[in-house]
Formats: C-alpha cells, sequence, structure tokens
C-alpha cells in the first residue's frame, strides 16, 4: 500500500469521522427542533381551533343567558304571559340559525304561579302544568314542540283524573340530564352530547343551559339552547394538521363532539386509547401531551362560560410528519457530506500526488540502486525546503558519497586482484618446495623406521629368548622336581591300581546278582500283564458295570509292559558293564606292569633335567647382555624416526596451508572480480 492511499484513508476516515459528528448532531438538533417546533405548530392549531370552538359555545351561550336575565329580573306579576314567552322565544330562535331548539323549564309555580291551569294543555304542557316552552327548529320552519317525547305524551291521557300523581321524566337522572343535572349543579351547565330527534329528525346535539335563579338566589329554571354538533364537525372536523393528521374534541364527560371518524360522535372515549387520569386531566382543565403509537397527541383545554366545566381540543399528528423536515434536512445534509468529503478527497489526492512526486522518483531510484544496478551520478531535483525538499537533498548528497565510495572501492578491488595473483605465484612456489621436503622426508622416515623395526625386532627377539631361557631353566627345574614327584606317585598309583583290580572283581559278582534280580522282576512283569488281559476279558463280559474296570485293566497292561521292556533293557545294560569290567580287569593288568617302567623312567628324567638346567643358567646370563644393548639401540633409532616423522608432518602441514592460502587466494581474486563487476554495473 502506497503512502498516498495510506494518508488518502486516514484522512478519509477522519473527514468521514468529522462530518459523522457534525452530521449527527445537527440531525439530533434538527430532530429536536422540528419537534419542538411541530409540536409548537399543532398547538398553535389547537389553540386556533379551541378558540373557534369556544367563540361558538359563548355566541350560542348568548340567547339562552339573554332570555334567562331578561325574565328571571322580573317580577313574577310583572311577567309576560306563556303566549308572549312563544312568540318571544319564536323570534330569538329566528334571529339564532346556528340553533336547532330554544327552551325553558320552570320550576312547579315558579314562573307565574299558574301551572294548575295549563295541566290540560297537552302537548304544550304536561301534566304537571310547569311552564316548559320548546321552541325547535327543522329544516327552515320554526315551530312549538313539546319537551316531553311524542311517546311519553301519549303517557298523558292515564293521569287526566289524577294529575298530581304524574311525575315528569325530566325530574329524574338519565334521560331528564338536561334539567335535572342543571339543578343538581346549582349553575349554568352544558349538557354531554346526545343523539336527539326533533319534529321525526335524528341528530347528534348538546344543550347549553343557563340556571335561572330569583333574588334570593333560589333555583327556579333553566333557559336552553340545542346546539346541534355538525357545524363544529363541519368546521373542523375535516382540518387535517400536517396534511395527515386529525382533530378531536371531547366534552367535560369524555363523549367525541368532533372526530375524524364520524361512528365515534357521541360516544364515550376508550379508556385505555388514552393514558392513565386522561379524562380526570380534561375534567380539570389541564393541557396534555403524550405519544402513542407514533402519534404526537397535544389537547388543549376549553373553558365553558361559568359552567365549571371544560371541554378538550386535541390535534394529533403523526410523529414521522413532525419530524420528517429533519429526515429531510439530516439526509440533505448527508448528501452534501459526501459531496464534500468525495470533493476533500479528490484535492488532497491532487496535492498528494504533487507532493510524494519527489519520494517516487527517490523510490524508484532506490529500487533500482538495490536491484544491483543504477546510475550513481543521478540526482534528484529540489523543489522546495521543506521535509520532501530536504530528504533529496540528503539523498543527492548520499548519492554523491555513494559514488566515491564505489569508485575507491573499485580501485582498491583492483589493487586487490593485483596482489592475490602474485601472492598466488608465492603460494605455489612453497607449495612446489614443500612438496620435495615432504618426499625427503617421508623416504628418510620410511628407512628409520625399517632400521628401529628391525632393532626392536632384535632386541624383542633378544628379550623373548632370554626369557625364554629364564622360563626353561625354571621348568627345567621344576620339571626335575616334577618327576620325582611323578616317580613317587606312580609308586602309590600301584597299590591305587592293585586295590581297583579287586573292587572290579566284587563289581563283576554284584552285575551277576543284579542279572537275577532283572529276571524276577520280567518274570513279575509278564504275569501281570497275562492277569491284566484276564481282567479286560472280564470286564468286556461285564458290559457297562465293567467299563471303568476295563480302563484300569488296560492301564495296568500297559504299565506291566513297559515293566517288561525296562528289564530287558536293564539286562542288556547289566551284560554291557560285565563285559566292560572283564576288559577293564585286563587293561589293569597291563597298566601294573607299565607303572613300574614309568617309575623307572621318571628318576632318569629327573637326573636329566637337573644337567639341563645348569647350562640354562650360564645361557640367560649371555642373552640377558645382549638384550640390554639392544634395547638401548631401539630406543635411539625409535626417537630418530619420531624426529623425521614431526619433520614430515610439519612439511605435510606447510603444504596444506600452502593449498589452503592458494585456495584463499583463488576465492580473493574470485571476490575482486566480482566486486569489479558489481562496480562496473554502476554508473560512476
Amino acid at each position: 500500500m502506497t503512502l498516498r492511499t495510506k494518508v488518502l484513508i486516514v484522512s478519509a476516515i477522519q473527514v468521514i469521522i468529522g462530518f459523522g459528528i457534525v452530521i449527527s448532531i445537527n440531525s439530533v438538533n434538527a430532530y429536536r427542533d422540528a419537534v419542538s417546533q411541530g409540536m409548537h405548530l399543532a398547538k398553535q392549531d389547537a389553540e386556533n381551533y379551541a378558540q373557534k370552538v369556544s367563540a361558538e359555545l359563548a355566541n350560542a351561550r348568548q340567547l339562552p343567558e339573554y332570555l334567562a336575565s331578561m325574565l328571571q329580573g322580573l317580577e313574577m306579576a310583572n311577567r309576560p304571559s306563556r303566549e308572549m314567552v312563544y312568540q318571544l322565544m319564536t323570534n330569538l330562535l329566528t334571529a339564532a340559525p346556528q340553533a336547532s331548539g330554544l327552551w325553558m323549564l320552570w320550576e312547579p309555580n315558579a314562573y307565574d304561579g299558574k301551572d294548575d291551569e295549563f295541566r290540560l294543555d297537552w302537548p304544550r304542557h304536561d301534566p304537571t302544568g310547569r311552564f316548559t316552552p320548546f321552541i325547535s327548529r327543522v329544516g327552515s320552519k320554526i315551530m312549538v314542540d313539546s319537551i316531553i317525547p311524542i311517546d311519553q305524551a301519549k303517557q298523558f291521557e292515564a293521569y287526566r283524573d289524577k294529575l298530581t300523581e304524574y311525575r315528569p321524566p325530566y325530574e329524574a337522572s338519565g334521560w331528564g340530564d338536561f334539567y335535572s343535572l342543571p339543578k343538581q349543579r346549582q349553575r349554568d351547565t352544558i349538557i354531554e352530547p346526545f343523539p336527539y330527534e326533533v319534529q321525526d329528525t335524528k341528530m347528534v346535539m348538546s344543550s347549553i343551559t343557563i340556571a335561572i335563579k330569583d333574588k334570593a338566589g333560589k333555583f327556579v329554571g333553566v333557559a336552553a339552547l340545542d346546539l346541534p354538533l355538525s357545524s363544529l364537525q363541519q368546521q373542523i372536523g375535516g382540518f387535517k394538521p400536517f396534511d395527515t393528521g386529525y382533530v378531536t374534541l371531547l366534552s367535560h364527560g369524555g363523549v367525541y363532539v368532533v372526530s375524524n371518524d364520524p361512528a365515534n360522535l357521541a360516544k364515550t372515549i376508550q379508556a385505555d386509547a388514552f393514558p392513565d387520569g386522561f379524562l380526570q386531566k380534561v375534567q380539570s382543565g389541564q393541557t396534555i401531551q403524550f405519544e402513542r403509537d407514533g402519534w404526537e397527541h397535544i389537547y388543549l383545554p376549553i373553558p365553558l362560560g361559568n359552567t365549571g366545566q371544560f371541554w378538550s381540543l386535541g390535534v394529533s399528528v403523526p410523529h414521522a410528519a413532525i419530524v420528517e423536515s429533519a429526515k429531510k434536512a439530516r439526509n440533505d445534509a448527508i448528501l452534501t457530506g459526501i459531496i464534500v468529503v468525495t470533493i476533500i478527497l479528490g484535492v488532497l489526492s491532487l496535492v498528494l500526488a504533487t507532493l510524494l512526486q519527489p519520494l517516487r522518483r527517490l523510490a524508484d531510484t532506490m529500487r533500482t540502486l538495490s536491484s544491483g544496478q543504477g546510475d550513481l551520478t543521478r540526482r534528484l531535483p529540489i523543489h522546495s525546503q521543506d521535509e520532501i525538499g530536504q530528504t533529496a537533498e540528503a539523498f543527492n548528497r548520499f548519492m554523491a558519497s555513494l559514488r566515491d565510495m564505489f569508485t575507491d572501492v573499485s580501485v582498491q578491488s583492483q589493487a586487490v586482484g593485483h596482489a592475490a595473483s602474485e601472492l598466488g605465484g608465492s603460494a605455489q612456489k612453497i607449495e612446489h618446495a614443500t612438496d620435495h621436503q615432504a618426499e625427503a622426508s617421508t623416504s628418510t622416515a620410511a628407512s628409520v623406521e625399517q632400521v628401529t623395526v628391525s632393532i626392536q625386532h632384535i632386541a624383542d627377539s633378544a628379550r623373548e629368548f632370554e626369557q625364554t631361557a629364564r622360563t626353561t631353566g625354571e621348568q627345567t627345574h621344576n620339571g626335575q622336581q616334577l618327576a620325582s614327584q611323578v616317580a613317587g606317585e606312580i609308586s602309590r598309583a600301584s597299590g591305587s591300581v592293585f586295590k581297583l583290580a579287586d573292587t572290579m572283581g566284587n563289581l563283576a559278582t554284584q552285575s551277576q546278582q543284579v542279572n537275577t534280580i532283572v529276571s524276577v522282576i520280567k518274570d513279575i512283569a509278564d504275569q501281570t500283564n497275562l492277569l491284566a488281559l484276564n481282567a479286560a476279558i472280564e470286564a468286556a463280559r461285564a458290559g457297562e458295570h465293567g467299563r471303568g474296570f476295563a480302563v484300569v485293566a488296560d492301564e495296568v497292561r500297559k504299565l506291566a509292559a513297559r515293566t517288561g521292556e525296562a528289564t530287558i533293557e536293564i539286562g542288556r545294560i547289566v551284560q554291557a558293564i560285565q563285559h566292560d569290567i572283564t576288559q577293564a580287569n585286563g587293561d589293569m593288568e597291563s597298566t601294573q606292569r607299565q607303572i613300574e617302567e614309568g617309575v623307572q623312567l621318571a628318576n632318569q628324567a629327573a637326573d636329566a633335567m637337573g644337567a639341563v638346567k645348569a647350562r640354562t643358567d650360564e645361557l640367560v646370563g649371555h642373552v640377558g647382555i645382549i638384550a640390554n644393548a639392544t634395547r638401548e639401540q631401539a630406543a635411539a633409532s625409535t626417537d630418530i624416526a619420531r624426529n623425521i616423522e614431526k619433520i614430515s608432518s610439519m612439511s605435510q602441514t606447510n603444504r596444506d596451508a600452502t593449498e589452503e592460502m592458494g585456495r584463499a587466494v583463488t576465492q580473493l581474486e574470485q571476490l575482486a572480480s566480482s566486486l569489479n563487476a558489481i562496480v562496473g554495473r554502476f554508473t560512476l
């Protein structure tokens, strides 16, 4: 891997890491900013639509507030008749196109004290006669309606004769919450959205009820406006924040007022679809923000006049949509980083190519020199005084020094070659002289060695003869003594032979007795064999019961047969012994005669050996003198031969050294030639 590649790789890694860190930091900051800005925009949208809802509700609340304030400010006696109120309410509803109904519901005799007069005024009144005016709008028509549904109004006839027993349904919780709840709370109340049927038309609406109180603050009834929710659904239900989000409006009780899914309208929210404590926060008027399933949700409270209730408007936006700008910024930053890194690396590559060109020339020159060839007059151009220029200058100085060194080496190698040639000639002359000296020394050493060997043989022979003579004298003396001892031993042996002859006679007699015993044993064996045969025959007759006895009889027969064979063999051996004893008796007699003759000869030999010993002693003395002189001459010859061998060995050593020097000179000449050839490959 080249230096340029290494620098590019390291630089690329550093630049990429640097840009990666910057892009990562910017991406994180952009992500945070995008989320913050997105939620801020979502919150702004929520605030805008919350204001619209608040304004819509406030505008709708003005009508029942006006009606309630107008009537509760009058004394009972000064209040308009019920017919006039119907007309007033009709005019007010006509001026409020957003409302679907305007109604009031008074406590018993709380309006004009004339409830009994209207107990049978059905269906505008119920059997209680209480003032419950209800003006409704169906399409473009405005009409007087009954606050009691038609199906319940059909039950009025049953109470014609017992009017006091009638219990109106609006006093009970549940269906009658539109009245019982404000009465219970003693304050203005917005009823939870509910499905309602007006003039056979079904719709979802909410009632805005205003509590009517007398001067003492006692609750005497409500004035209310029925507000269809379709207007709110149409105004904000179709809004999509960030093109993919949606808007939700929840009532105080968690009922959907506006939803992206119309099927949810007038239905209560599912608790598991929202964080814990969500509805409690809505009812307490808190701002709620949370993330679930990749969606960011923010809910803002909408205070509802003097009701103490809150509705909550929520804006829901996909998290991906919020951070889309951050992702785009990140991708743009990555693309920009890649382009910038590519440009930086390209520029760096060109700069490195220019800066490292002297180093490449240096590498090429060094590669040529390392191969054993090259121009030592070559120099690198110096274009700068930086590290590369200093390196080129140092290389030029190195090449100059190297050229001078190679020039000196060439001259010295030629001188070494000439000296080696002269030294080789001298070595050859020394080698020839050494060869002649070695040959002469070898010849002389061989002659001296032969003389030394001859003298040594003579000395050895003299020593051996002296030793032999001395040994012979001793052996002659010993022989004389031995001859005398032999004569005595032969005499004693003669007596032993006589005793042995008697013993052999006794042995012959005893062997005859053994022969008789053997004959008896053979007869017993024959009888045993016959008995065994008879037993076998009897066992065969006995059949199965005699089988074991037959086996025993057969073994006895075999034993008797072996015994007979053994007695025959013993008889032969005894006869052979008797024959040998008879022959030994004859030999004993001949031996006795020879022993007597041997005694005489031993005595004569002892006398002769005595005379030989005397002559041998004289011979030993003369041989000893000769042996001593020969030993001295042999020692002198050995020293001469040893010295000549040293001279010959030294000559051989000198010859070997001369040959080694010749080989060294030859190698030196070859090295000088090789050195000249190597130096010759360079241009000096």
